[in-house]
């Protein structure tokens, strides 16, 4: 959800947004800090998925532009980024039989991970809320349930391509949108008494300058941690063109 101070942002309809972006079909209350205090509004906002706002985030991150929250959440996109990269994630399922992707922990960015939490802004964490609901008020998430549950939702959305197919054995964890397969067993120490499933993704950056419009590919692969199903795994991935993507 993105906001701005009405009388800064104008007519909200009127703005220049990306394709994607939805507009609120009424105002939300926000909680903003002025003071030391906590203040309260009521402001439009808009609406965008995952894969539409992560990188708004970290252009506000890299560029050091925009609300500190949102700087905020741009280098919790980037740390998201860098935990992919690193293959600290995993293939499970949720409490409702969905397929998903989850972090499986810092791990050796533990310190980044401790770093960035102790400098979240309060607006980065602060609950919406409405006047209409009985003993409503201005209240905070946990910083660190929030950084997790983002990191996993940009593990989710990541290595969902046909490479995820080849690594995992299972079409579903390669679908843009999860799948209800609550017949799977997976391998995960998130669900206690089932066997680990071995699976490893990395992300790759390569220079093409002919290649891509802006001359970067990002490359997710998949990897079986036993030795012989990483060999055979890999060199289909090599062969799949289809898991490469512009940036």
């Amino acid at each position: 959800m993105f906001w701005r101070p009405a009388a800064a942002m104008g007519p909200a309809d009127q703005l220049t947004v990306p394709p994607g972006a939805r507009l609120g079909e009424s105002n939300t209350m926000i909680v903003r800090w002025s003071g030391g205090k906590a203040k309260t509004g009521s402001v439009p906002y808009y609406a965008l998925a995952l894969e539409d706002a992560w990188p708004l985030l970290v252009h506000c991150r890299t560029h050091n532009r925009g609300h500190e929250a949102n700087q905020f959440w741009g280098a919790a996109a980037l740390l998201a980024l860098q935990l992919v990269a690193d293959g600290r994630l995993e293939p499970t399922l949720t409490a409702h039989g969905y397929d998903a992707w989850k972090i499986t922990g810092p791990g050796p960015r533990q310190e980044e991970f401790d770093a960035l939490l102790a400098a979240i802004p309060p607006e980065a964490h602060a609950r919406g809320f409405s006047h209409s609901s009985p003993g409503s008020g201005p209240s905070m998430s946990d910083p660190a349930h929030l950084l997790s549950e983002f990191c996993d939702a940009m593990a989710d959305y990541l290595p969902r391509s046909p490479g995820a197919a080849m690594a995992t054995g299972q079409s579903a964890f390669a679908d843009s949108a999860p799948q209800h397969v609550p017949h799977l067993r997976l391998a995960s120490p998130r669900m206690a008494g089932q066997p680990a499933l071995g699976v490893r993704l990395s992300l790759r950056l390569e220079l093409d300058a002919e290649g891509a419009e802006t001359g970067v590919h990002a490359v997710c692969r998949g990897f079986a941690t036993d030795a012989l199903r990483s060999t055979r795994k890999c060199a289909r991935l090599n062969s799949c063109s289809s898991s490469t993507s512009s940036w």
